[in-house]
């Protein structure tokens, strides 16, 4: 299926697909809302100010797509079917253009002041905290050549149009934007989904997200999760000056 920019417009639709694509998932479903049972519609609360913001960050580096099923005609859409977002990571950073910047500072005020009248109820506020957690011992993955990737930062597809090679799709436009850039892709898979994105590509595995340290709790916590296999695609060329975890 054909697949386009995303606009404000499909903000909605996109967080329902999102949310019935992931209410089941170990982590984003069961782990950060284990009370998705009592608010089974807050999970969609959660993927619209994510995607608010990922669209606010929209640039030549910064992408958030949907595909559609096209009307019979083919003159228009019937339905949006899945949503994927890529960003370009560099080992240091672009700034932001100005108005990148007031986009981004506009679509965070406006999900603060969603937040606090349509609360996420179905999630634990302190299983969020493990985000934090995790950062000092992922950050290892993203080092050396890696720390140049185009990055997968989430795709979902309705579970309604699912085996339709709609996913594949969308995760092979980054692949052929790193390919121009000469740099690899990336991403951390969901609980289940680690053969899809092997077969999109990803060819390296290289351990859980967090999965490292001195921390033993937390990496029971992680590895009782599930998912978060972090993948890679080196674009044929051997990984240089990437780091473990605990190397200066």
């Amino acid at each position: 299926m054909p697949f386009r920019e995303a606009t404000y417009g499909d903000i909605i639709p996109a967080s329902h697909i999102l949310a019935r694509a992931f209410k089941d998932d170990g982590f984003m479903g069961r782990y950060l809302h284990p009370y998705l049972d009592k608010y089974p519609d807050d999970l969609q609360k959660r993927y619209v100010r994510s995607l608010r913001a990922q669209w606010a960050s929209m640039d030549a580096e910064n992408k958030l797509f949907v595909s559609f099923k096209p009307t019979p005609d083919g003159k228009g859409e019937e339905c949006l079917t899945g949503v994927a977002g890529w960003s370009r990571r560099r080992a240091v950073s672009k700034p932001s253009s100005w108005s990148t910047y007031a986009w981004r500072t506009a679509a965070s005020y406006v999900n603060k002041v969603d937040e606090y009248f349509n609360p996420d109820r179905a999630a634990d506020p302190e299983k969020h905290k493990i985000f934090d957690k995790l950062a000092p011992y992922s950050k290892h993955h993203w080092t050396g050549s890696r720390a140049e990737v185009w990055y997968l930062n989430v795709i979902g597809v309705d579970p309604a149009f699912e085996g339709q090679g709609i996913g594949r799709e969308l995760v092979a436009w980054g692949f052929e934007q790193a390919k121009q850039d000469g740099v690899g892709t990336s991403c951390i898979a969901a609980s289940g989904r680690d053969e899809f994105y092997r077969r999109c590509g990803f060819d390296v595995q290289d351990g859980i997200s967090g999965d490292s340290g001195p921390d033993e709790e937390l990496r029971k916590e992680v590895r009782s999760i599930g998912g978060g296999m972090v993948h890679f695609w080196d674009g044929g060329r051997k990984p240089v000056g990437v780091k473990k975890y605990g190397e200066a």
